[in-house]
């Protein structure tokens, strides 16, 4: 019986981490003003943003959580985006505005409903869902904190995927950072009205 235990046990509580920290070479990340509401997140990144291995990862697909790509924001639609900008609305909201060849399109993150925390300054977001197919059940989360500095926008992404198969679970964890370039613009755009 005990031969059986130990094998179970290790399915059972089965998985892989994968860690890493802030890339060296990459922009320190400052404390950030605790009384500011998250409001140093508002400005204009380039869309296509970099993982530290120099492959390419889109903001918009990062902000815009996988439950809702659908109609106007899909991930490809998302993808054609140029710059994002990020500005302070009403309240706790912030107007997400994308822009590209063929699209100008807006979308609002709104901490009152929930798609935003902001802790310490520092903003934070989830991003959840799941699938089952048959025997196979298939759950992801993860959770983004974003850090804004001079030149960049760094968001720290720590997922875990869990597959339960029949009864045994499966775990993966994963730690990845991004970043995006801060757009010096002009001036920038106001917030249109009833953004969805």
């Amino acid at each position: 019986m005990r031969r059986l235990l130990v094998p179970a046990l290790v399915l059972l509580l089965g998985g892989c981490v994968s860690y890493q920290g802030l890339p060296s070479g990459w922009e320190a990340i400052e404390k950030h003003d605790t009384t500011d509401d998250c409001a140093s997140i508002a400005g204009m990144y380039a869309n296509q943003g970099e993982y530290p291995d120099g492959s390419p990862v889109y903001l918009t697909t990062l902000l815009i959580p996988e439950k809702s790509r659908k109609g106007a924001f899909t991930t490809g639609v998302l993808e054609k985006a140029d710059t994002i900008t990020l500005t302070r609305d009403k309240g706790t909201a912030f107007l997400m505005r994308m822009k590209g060849e063929g699209l100008d399109a807006q979308k609002k993150i709104d901490r009152a409903k929930g798609h935003y925390r902001c802790v310490e300054g520092v903003m934070q977001m989830d991003d959840t869902h799941g699938s089952q197919d048959g025997v196979i059940a298939r759950s992801h989360f993860t959770f983004r904190t974003l850090y804004r500095t001079n030149d960049w926008l760094t968001i720290k992404s720590t997922g875990m995927d869990t597959t339960l198969l029949v009864v045994i679970p499966l775990n993966q964890y994963e730690y990845r950072w991004a970043r995006f370039a801060v757009k010096k613009p002009e001036a920038i755009p106001a917030p249109e009205e009833n953004a969805p």
